[in-house]
C-alpha cells in the first residue's frame, strides 16, 4: 500500500493527487465496485486512462442492486470503456517502489500504473474505545441512540445499530433526530432502523433503491423488467399484495413507485401491468 501510485480517496487533497498522478500514466485499477469506486473509475476514464474495476463480490453496487440490475449497469459501464472484473479478491500490489499492477488470489494479474482503493468506510472508534464505550465495527448504540455509557450518544457513520453501520446520509439524519430528542428529553424517541431509500447518480446512470429491494423468500413476489439495450431495469417487490421495495435503473417511473412503496399500497389488481413502462403508475395513487 505504501508504493508510489497507490491511493485512497478520502479528501480533496487525495482527489487532486490522483488527478495529477493520472496525468502521467496510462492504466489504472479501482479496487471496489461501490458508488465511490465507480465514480472514480468513470472520472479516470474521462481523462483518458484505461481503467479496470475490481470488485470482491459477485456484482457491482451490492448494497443497491441485485444480480440482474448490476448486469445492466455493468453493460452500460463497459460501453463507456470500463473493464469490470467481479468476484475477484486482491491479494497483493505488484511493483517495487512504484505500483505495476495487482495480483489476485485466483492467480490472475492486472497491469496498472495507478491503483485506487475504494472498499467502503470504517468508523473512527479510537476515542470511543479509549473512553470505555462499547465498540464493534462502530460505536454500539441502543434504540435511543445511547451508547454503553449513560449520557453519551452516537449517530451517523460512527454509530452501529443492531450490528449495522449504514454509512449513508438518510439514516444519519434519522439517528441524529432521535439522539437529539433523547438528549433533550430522555426516553422521548425511539429509533427502529431506517428503510433504505436512495437515489444515486452512478457514472451517468440513475440508480434508485427503495425499501425491501434485496430480500428473498417465498413470501415475496418479484416483478422484473430488463431492457439491456436501453440500459433500463425495473424490479418491484410485493409482499401480501403490497409494494414494499423496488430497484430502478434509468427508470422514469421512480416518483410514483417511491410513493407506492412508502404507502405500501395494495397493487394486486394491477400486477400484470406493473412491468409495462407504458402503464400510468399515477393511476394507483
Amino acid at each position: 500500500m505504501e508504493k508510489e501510485g497507490v491511493f485512497t480517496l478520502r479528501s480533496l487533497d487525495d482527489a487532486v493527487a490522483i488527478k495529477a498522478y493520472g496525468g502521467k500514466v496510462s492504466k489504472a485499477i479501482v479496487v471496489g465496485g461501490g458508488l465511490l469506486g465507480l465514480e472514480t473509475a468513470k472520472a479516470l476514464r474521462t481523462v483518458g486512462l484505461e481503467v479496470t474495476v475490481v470488485e470482491f463480490l459477485a456484482h457491482l453496487l451490492p448494497r443497491q442492486l441485485d444480480v440482474e440490475g448490476a448486469s445492466v449497469l455493468q453493460s452500460l459501464l463497459e460501453a463507456q470503456g470500463l473493464r469490470i472484473v467481479t468476484g475477484a479478491e486482491t491479494e497483493s500490489i505488484l511493483g517495487d517502489a512504484c505500483v505495476r499492477g495487482i495480483q489476485m488470489r485466483d492467480g490472475r494479474a492486472i497491469d496498472a500504473d495507478l491503483v485506487v482503493f475504494s472498499t467502503g468506510i470504517r468508523p473512527e472508534i479510537k476515542l470511543a474505545k479509549a473512553a470505555g464505550l462499547r465498540v464493534n465495527r462502530g460505536v454500539v448504540v441502543n434504540h435511543r441512540l445511547q451508547t454503553s455509557v449513560e449520557g453519551i450518544f452516537a449517530a451517523g457513520d460512527a454509530a452501529e445499530f443492531e450490528g449495522r453501520v449504514y454509512g449513508i446520509i438518510p439514516p444519519s439524519v434519522d439517528q441524529a433526530r432521535v439522539a437529539a430528542a433523547n438528549m433533550v428529553a430522555p426516553d422521548s424517541a425511539v429509533y427502529a432502523g431506517t428503510l433504505p431509500s436512495t437515489t444515486l447518480e452512478v457514472a451517468g446512470a440513475e440508480v434508485t433503491t427503495l425499501g425491501e429491494a434485496l430480500v428473498e423468500g417465498e413470501e415475496y413476489t418479484i416483478l422484473r423488467q430488463v431492457d439491456m439495450r436501453a440500459g433500463k431495469y425495473r424490479k418491484l417487490v410485493l409482499r401480501d399484495k403490497r409494494m414494499v421495495g423496488a430497484i430502478l435503473l434509468n427508470d422514469s417511473g421512480s416518483g410514483p413507485i417511491k410513493r407506492l412503496v412508502e404507502q405500501k399500497r395494495d397493487v394486486s389488481g394491477h400486477i400484470n401491468q406493473l412491468g409495462d413502462d407504458r402503464f400510468d403508475l399515477n393511476a394507483l395513487q
